[in-house]
């Protein structure tokens, strides 16, 4: 799975918010919002430039599907997680 980060913000102390785009195997576009400890970011951050990246690995899952998050969802994670959509 190939990702990068199109949006991140320190939604606390201890963890950052981040909404991850990309494609799957199959060339589909897919999308991850993933809240990463701060202990754990920069080991996440440099195992995203690797094949095999699990973002379950490294944090929680937020939220995750195929194409794109809708507005309704990245209002309701900027509420609730600090994610910035702007």
């Amino acid at each position: 799975m190939q990702l990068s980060i199109r949006q991140k913000i320190v939604a606390r102390d201890d963890r950052s918010v981040f909404l991850l785009t990309g494609h799957d195997p199959a060339g589909g576009e897919i999308y991850c919002v993933l809240a990463v400890a701060t202990e754990q970011l920069e080991p996440c951050l440099k195992a995203m430039d690797r094949d095999g990246f699990k973002p379950g690995d490294w944090g929680e899952v937020l939220s995750h599907g195929l194409g794109q998050p809708s507005e309704f969802q990245l209002n309701s994670l900027a509420k609730r997680h600090g994610l910035v959509t702007d």
